[in-house]
């Protein structure tokens, strides 16, 4: 992969991997290769009867940043050891476990480095194992259903994000006649449903395009004619999770064809067949970031507050039993159990994921009485659950910042009953490498709006009494969160350097979940919509403070650091104060009404960083603020991605970060700016993001601890 490192001429090339320090002790510090050998649970499936849990646990490919390998495991409600639920040694990636209706049967996905198969678990006299091809070798398998006889399975089959493209002649762009404004998106994913018979092995395609989903809800099959496909609007964001509406296809399996569409649902979530399939279930609103009417972004950033809503299958609303409201974020998941249920015509008990203070929790609703129940406490992160057929158990994947995902098991018929843990893959953790410490930190804004919170990271060797040097890395969005993740805080960070890897060489690493962010309360995430420039003065600056005035940071040696936002919070901060002794900053924006320019689409404005640079108002109360770079005295690494996807114009955080480089380039300050060129926006390649984070340390442990060598070329300044 091509590294561009300006001045390129002048800078010798540091080495591309992390390295390996020799362990003179047990546990090792924390290196990038750990990754790769770190097993947590993702994924949870419970049996019908609720005897057997499916369980997916993955660990980091060393193919690409985002690619996960992942092995599927079984393993008793009752207790025991997690067994291999398939010994296949050419598959590198075991996803999707679904349990057919019956129980007797489980399926999954399975990743080789050729294609993706669907296989099928027997669990008769012998077990047997079944392999079908439901979709092409260039295409991956999504959402399964089974048939209620388990005859067969409905598969959502979806293309490649990225494929190689030929090599063309040159192209000659004129603006006003070609895709460069109008028309220039396309939709980012062709998906394809297929049915499949599983004694025939023989498929056909029954639906396709790039409107259909692929996320947990989007195929429900409950009777054996009908199918339910869920499906977005069209548009250029068509079938993604984000984009508001759901639109129901039914299938009529005799029939062989879709017999009707239902009216677009106005809700942001999956939709939930009821138990008579008279009508669908879902909330309406607890979201932030939905893509409703574009002429509209600021309502897309209030917290509207939650009520389950009963749908027609035309879409309309029909009264349900209950009309209980609640102002929580609703987090991805919602299911429904059939029985015990209070009201089968409103559907059983609905369970869905929330997200309190950055935890994922588990609520359950029973429309016959309105009577929400938190089923998972505080303090503890749920990132998938699964119900039993009868509603009497359910399995879930928990952890937190200080305790990696694993498998749960809870008892639903006892409203006492805590999760009983199934999967013990921390103790191979923790037994891998020296795992620090972090501890939560809750402290007023400086304008004394909100109480804010951060995650701060301590080395394993911490000693009280210590000051050490501190990172502040800032995530991006606007209007995500550190949530309360192990892999979170430990791995992914805000900029795409593990944190641990600082912790590991004496940083903490401080990590603020600002106003704007969601799962805070309604006030703090509509702060937002005021600008950006607060949450960093008023909250971020205090973060830091608090982490001085307790004793843990050096005021001497702190740095900043974040990637997309987080790297635009970065620019902006360094050129308010000069507090930081180093900063690197990701692929940011920092020239809002350049980048606004850049990604200007025609007439198809669907990007709230346009809407920022170009129409005050639009989105926030006050226009971005250009971050001016004649105040920086900061050391600071920039950088940018060069892959542009969608149209032949040119990244626009690179473009709206040159004249910020230039400006501290040609003033002789102490910059660096790095160009991936088949990277875009974030780093896939494991090689080009080694070589990254190597210069990341460096560049910090020079600027803020004044070790190892100067990264920056000494060179002479013209006078300007």
């Amino acid at each position: 992969m091509k590294r561009i490192v300006a001045p390129l001429a002048c800078m010798g090339l540091l080495a591309a991997t992390v390295a390996v320090a020799q362990p003179v002790a047990s546990p090792a510090p924390f290196t990038v290769d750990a990754l790769f050998k770190l097993e947590r649970a993702s994924g949870v499936a419970i049996s019908p009867a609720g005897d057997q849990v499916a369980v997916v646990s993955e660990r980091q490919s060393t193919k690409a940043y985002w690619a996960k390998e992942s092995t599927l495991w079984l393993v008793s409600t009752k207790g025991g050891k997690p067994r291999r639920a398939v010994e296949e040694p050419g598959e590198v990636s075991q996803t999707r476990p679904l349990w057919s209706p019956n129980g007797k049967m489980l399926a999954y996905s399975a990743q080789t480095e050729k294609e993706t198969r669907l296989r099928i678990i027997d669990f008769g006299a012998r077990q047997k194992v079944s392999t079908l091809t439901p979709c092409s070798q260039n295409e991956s398998i999504g959402t399964l259903a089974w048939s209620p006889d388990a005859r067969q399975m409905a598969v959502v089959c979806e293309s490649p994000l990225w494929s190689e493209q030929p090599e063309k002649p040159p192209t000659i762009i004129v603006a006003s006649q070609s895709t460069l404004y109008r028309n220039a998106s396309k939709p980012i994913y062709e998906r394809r449903v297929v049915l499949f018979d599983i004694a025939s092995a023989r498929g056909k395609e029954i639906a396709k395009g790039s409107t259909f989903m692929s996320d947990d809800g989007a195929l429900t099959w409950k009777s054996p004619r009908t199918l339910w496909i869920m499906a977005t609007r069209d548009g250029d964001l068509a079938g993604l999770r984000f984009l508001s509406g759901r639109i129901a296809h039914r299938y009529d399996v005799a029939a062989g064809r879709i017999v009707a569409t239902s009216a677009e649902m106005p809700v942001a979530h999956m939709p939930v067949l009821t138990s008579d399939e008279s009508s669908f279930v879902a909330p309406v609103g607890g979201s932030v970031g939905g893509i409703g009417d574009v002429s509209d972004w600021r309502a897309t950033w209030r917290l509207v507050p939650l009520t389950m809503r009963r749908f027609g299958l035309d879409g309309k609303p029909m009264p349900l039993a209950q009309q209980t409201t609640l102002e929580i974020f609703v987090g991805d998941e919602i299911k429904q159990a059939v029985a015990p249920a209070p009201d089968q015509r409103a559907g059983g008990t609905y369970y869905l994921q929330w997200v309190d203070q950055a935890s994922g929790r588990i609520k359950a609703l029973s429309p016959a009485t309105g009577e929400w129940r938190d089923l998972t406490p505080a303090g503890m992160h749920v990132s998938r659950f699964s119900v039993s057929a009868d509603g009497a158990r359910m399995a879930l994947i928990q952890g937190n910042v200080n305790q990696p995902n694993e498998a749960y098991f809870l008892d639903l018929k006892q409203p006492s009953a805590r999760p009983v843990r199934l999967t013990h893959f921390e103790d191979d953790t923790r037994a891998s490498y020296a795992v620090a410490s972090v501890e939560q930190l809750q402290f007023r804004s400086k304008d004394d709006r909100f109480t804010i919170s951060g995650w701060l990271l301590k080395p394993a060797n911490y000693e009280k009494g210590k000051r050490y040097p501190l990172i502040l890395d800032v995530h991006g969005g606007p209007g995500a969160a550190f949530l309360n993740s192990f892999d979170t805080v430990h791995f992914a960070g805000g900029h795409q350097v593990p944190p641990e890897l600082f912790a590991a060489r004496g940083y903490m690493v401080l990590m603020v979940n600002p106003r704007g962010d969601p799962t805070y309360g309604r006030a703090h995430q509509e702060a937002l919509l005021e600008g950006l420039p607060p949450a960093t003065l008023n909250d971020l600056f205090a973060g830091v403070d608090e982490a001085i005035r307790l004793g843990y940071a050096d005021p001497d040696k702190l740095g900043i650091a974040g990637g997309s936002y987080g790297g635009w919070v970065t620019t902006f901060a360094v050129s308010v104060t000069d507090r930081f002794k180093a900063a690197s900053a990701n692929d940011a924006v920092i020239d809002f009404n350049i980048g606004g320019a850049v990604s200007y689409r025609g007439d198809r404005l669907t990007n709230y960083w346009l809407y920022a640079g170009l129409f005050q108002g639009h989105l926030f109360d006050k226009a971005f603020p250009t971050v001016n770079p004649m105040t920086v005295n900061t050391p600071i690494q920039l950088r940018f991605g060069l892959k542009e996807l969608e149209t032949p114009m040119p990244s626009q955080f690179v473009t709206s970060g040159l004249p910020y480089f230039a400006y501290l380039h040609a003033h002789c300050k102490p910059v660096e700016m790095i160009l991936h060129p088949e990277d875009g926006h974030g780093i896939f390649d494991w090689t080009t993001l080694r070589d990254y984070i190597q210069r990341d340390l460096a560049w910090f442990d020079y600027f803020i601890k004044g070790e190892g060598d100067n990264p920056l070329p000494q060179r002479s300044c013209p006078k300007l």
